[in-house]
């Protein structure tokens, strides 16, 4: 049976969805006319921006290299300038950069705690930072080998002592001059020896130890004495030492004071002539015997300690002084600000106490100067290389 409502329904709802169908298309007509007509008109836009783009880069550019060759210009010419001024204007304009330290020995030792005390107040003086740095092998003359051929401008210096300045010089084939390949720049604090033996040893002073060694001597007995190695300052001041007494002992080498002062206190040893430094706190804490230390005066860090001259050995001095050196070539101005320098930085007081406290002599001022350190090279050549050579001591 014909129902009108259900047709008419149905007819108005085809007639809805239809209209609804022709919306959307007019919708979708009209979106997509839309984005054209922005594509249109964004296209030239971004056009534009592109091209702005380009031309900011191009001037950016053109900018920093215009600047980079102001700069290389304008350092050209400072570097003609100073030229055509001599070392002198050089000089005002040191240091422009930090200054290298090189320590010939390992971390740790007395030279390496020289150089890092003196690096912080020195640094300050010269407006710079000093950096310490090791250069280790063939008893410190490697380190020195590298300041000796570094660039005379004052930024390689080579800390080191009377062993690497004085006795390698007698004991090594160098492939460098000590004395015509470096320029003195200061003398630095020094570092006495002492005569010490293992506790078990029956001599209470020096002339009983004498008397004992000369006594062992005379019984076919060794009496060992403990070095550093070969050539090392505890080696020839042992000999000097034997040869002072007119006894013989029998060096025993190790790698380094440490092993050899450790064998010492084990009793695997009888004696060693070792820097102050070294074994200090061992002779304060009743480990070792002190004899004597080998300086004109008593050590402020040690006061029981006589002198070889009040013990009974008179003029047994032996003394591992330190100095600073530049390389060869160093303008004059350079080394006298260098050395200015130090003795700034030997002044100041919080380095003297730490010195002190280590049993290093900080000389005095007007014996800090380059002058200084070459008479006191060239007196401890004179002295010692005879020695080391009539001795026989030869690195193989």
């Amino acid at each position: 049976m014909f129902d009108r409502r259900i047709f008419d329904q149905s007819i108005f709802g085809q007639s809805v969805l239809d209209q609804r169908s022709v919306n959307l298309e007019s919708s979708d007509h009209a979106l997509i006319e839309t984005r054209r007509t922005h594509n249109r008109t964004a296209r030239p836009l971004r056009a534009a921006i592109a091209s702005v783009r380009i031309v900011v880069v191009a001037a950016l550019s053109a900018a920093l290299t215009s600047f980079a060759l102001m700069s290389l210009a304008l350092t050209s010419l400072a570097l003609m300038s100073l030229a055509l001024m001599g070392p002198a204007a050089a000089a005002d304009f040191y240091p422009s950069r930090p200054v290298t330290l090189i320590v010939p020995f390992a971390a740790g030792g007395p030279t390496d705690t020289v150089a890092r005390v003196l690096a912080g107040p020195m640094g300050r003086s010269l407006g710079q930072t000093v950096v310490v740095e090791n250069i280790t092998g063939a008893a410190g003359s490697i380190g020195v080998g590298h300041v000796a051929h570094s660039p005379g401008d004052g930024y390689t210096l080579s800390i080191g002592h009377w062993s690497t300045h004085v006795l390698n010089g007698a004991i090594y084939d160098l492939s460098y001059d000590l004395l015509k390949d470096l320029e003195p720049i200061s003398v630095l604090p020094n570092n006495p020896m002492l005569i010490v033996s293992k506790n078990s040893v029956p001599a209470t002073n020096l002339k009983e130890l004498i008397a004992w060694i000369a006594a062992n001597n005379r019984a076919g007995k060794q009496v060992t004495d403990g070095t550093a190695g070969l050539g090392s300052a505890s080696h020839v001041a042992a000999i000097y030492f034997q040869n002072a007494i007119g006894a013989n002992l029998r060096f025993v080498p190790y790698r380094g004071t440490g092993p050899a002062l450790l064998d010492l206190l084990g009793g695997n040893i009888d004696l060693i002539v070792d820097q102050v430094s070294d074994s200090s706190q061992q002779v304060r804490g009743g480990e070792v015997r002190a004899y004597a230390v080998t300086a004109k005066t008593r050590l402020a860090s040690l006061p029981d300690i006589p002198t070889v001259d009040e013990a009974g050995a008179p003029g047994l001095y032996i003394n591992v002084w330190h100095g600073l050196w530049a390389p060869k070539g160093t303008p004059p101005e350079i080394i006298a600000k260098l050395s200015r320098a130090v003795q700034d930085g030997l002044a100041d007081a919080q380095a003297r106490e730490r010195f002190a406290a280590l049993g290093l002599d900080v000389p005095p001022r007007d014996q800090q100067t380059p002058e200084a350190l070459d008479a006191l090279q060239r007196a401890e050549i004179a002295k010692w290389w005879p020695i080391i050579k009539a001795a026989g001591i030869r690195a193989e």
